[in-house]
């Protein structure tokens, strides 16, 4: 009988149950097939049970690592996180019991944000304010000749608007123009329907203006008087395809516009037959070298605190001002422009600056005053006036004193570059620098504290007297070289040559 003998490390053979204990420890991986999943396990799910002992495990617990030892265990789940919320005056947060609280910022014109207690409030009372909405979309009305025909007069713009007939108004309203909406009037009009009516446009918005007919006004009285208009912020897009094309031609009382000009003659804001206009805080954009009388006040109104930026008319023919008007008034005007812009003025005007361009000066009317001006290099030009005044008046280039219809200027505190030929009588200059010197040809003529030459001295110029000049008063002057007078009657007194 054969013996089939164990196996060694030489033969095969039979694998002894000794053999088998002694090696249970050295089956490894690498000695044994490998399953990548239970795929080929019957019972799945049991299988599953048996190598994460979930029978271990409490309802809802979660299979984790313990932090300690590397193991996995089951373990119960971390509690949920209680939110809440606290307001304030100026933002709201979201507190968390178990994480970082989160800020909701309030206020915001880019990003959705929460709304401001102050906001709130205008928006309540532009509820209560007004008794109509016009706009193309999400409107009661699709125009503003449709709310005024319906007998509204506060009315609120949330949507572009195109009107497409004159808007005719028998009482006083209040048009609102939110902000990126524009209201286009196109060619049509505002006509008054009785005597008396205010129009009042605010807002932050646009109101758009196309006239195509010459001189004709956007906003009118027509056949009645007494008519108003109040202006509060919007913009005014003029595209008028036309000189003459003014916003309107009523009393006005406008604080805070910016006026975007065409490029023609009288198409900005024009003062007429009122001497009760107040114009604040306005902007006017220029539309080329033929935009000119951006500003015309003929009867008296008030200018305060203009800038004026892009381009305008260069020529003294068109000024850029054109006021004619004997009680009025302008003060703090800023002109952002390059090239040489003209004037001509009258009343009260005062702060006029110019840092990129020249201003020349047209003054034609008697008792008119001029201060704090810087010219930039810019003229003065004296017509047919009596009894002007100019005071600290800087860097003035040239003053045409040569209109012999004129009498009695005086300027004070001012300085001229080139040589001031003086031909209208009873001129005054005091204190003044005379760079280029003087020439005095009319009678009663006063030149006291004066400097005719630069500040170094040791120039040629001098003053001058005429011989046609007669009782010319001279007084405490310094000269570059001793005065030369041929007058006759002539005053010197404390002169000095430096």
């Amino acid at each position: 009988m054969s013996i089939i003998s164990n196996v060694n490390n030489g033969d095969s053979g039979l694998l002894s149950r000794t053999k088998i204990n002694d090696n249970d420890n050295n089956l490894n991986a690498d000695k044994m097939e490998k399953s990548a999943n239970l795929s080929d396990v019957a019972a799945q799910q049991t299988a599953l049970n048996n190598i994460t002992d979930v029978a271990s495990a409490t309802n809802e617990f979660v299979l984790t690592r313990d932090t300690a030892t590397g193991d996995a265990l089951f373990k119960a789940s971390a509690a949920g996180t209680n939110l809440a919320y606290t307001a304030s005056p100026t933002d709201g947060t979201v507190t968390s019991d178990t994480g970082t609280d989160a800020t909701i910022p309030a206020g915001s014109t880019t990003n959705a944000s929460l709304m401001l207690p102050a906001d709130k409030t205008k928006l309540d009372e532009l509820a209560l304010r007004f008794d109509a909405t016009i706009g193309a979309s999400g409107a009661e009305f699709t125009t503003l000749s449709a709310a005024i025909t319906a007998g509204r007069v506060n009315i609120l713009a949330i949507d572009d608007t195109t009107e497409t007939t004159d808007t005719t108004h028998s009482t006083s309203f209040l048009l609102y123009i939110q902000q990126g909406v524009t209201v286009d009037m196109v060619d049509n009009q505002i006509i008054a329907g009785a005597s008396n009516l205010t129009v009042a446009i605010e807002g932050n918005g646009t109101f758009r203006s196309a006239q195509t007919v010459l001189n004709q006004k956007t906003i009118i009285d027509a056949a009645f008087s007494g008519g108003k208009v109040i202006w509060r912020g919007p913009v005014w897009d003029n595209d008028a395809t036309i000189a003459g094309c003014s916003l309107t031609d009523i009393q006005m009382d406008i604080d805070s516009i910016r006026a975007e000009l065409p490029n023609f003659d009288d198409c900005g804001i024009e003062s007429a037959n009122n001497r009760e206009d107040i114009i604040r805080n306005a902007t006017f954009i220029g539309g080329g070298l033929s935009c000119s009388r951006a500003v015309r006040n003929q009867t008296g109104g008030s200018f305060h605190e203009c800038y004026f930026e892009s381009t305008f008319s260069t020529t003294a023919a068109d000024p850029v001002i054109e006021m004619v008007g004997e009680t009025g008034s302008m003060r703090g005007f800023f002109f952002n422009n390059t090239g040489n812009i003209h004037l001509s003025l009258s009343g009260i005007c005062v702060d006029f600056k110019s840092p990129n361009g020249t201003l020349s000066l047209i003054a034609s009317r008697t008792g008119s005053i001029f201060s704090d001006m810087i010219l930039s290099n810019g003229d003065i030009d004296v017509q047919d006036a009596d009894e002007m005044v100019f005071t600290n008046i800087s860097e003035i280039n040239s003053i045409d004193l040569s209109d012999t219809g004129s009498f009695g200027s005086k300027f004070t505190n001012c300085t001229v570059t080139s040589l001031v030929t003086c031909s209208t009588p009873q001129a005054e200059f005091l204190n003044c620098n005379l760079n280029g010197g003087m020439t005095v040809v009319a009678d009663d003529c006063g030149i006291t504290i004066c400097r005719a030459g630069t500040s170094s001295g040791g120039g040629a110029e001098t003053i001058t007297v005429n011989a046609s000049a007669d009782r010319t008063r001279i007084t405490s002057c310094r000269t570059d070289v001793a005065v030369a007078n041929s007058g006759t009657n002539t005053s010197q007194v404390g002169n000095t040559i430096y």
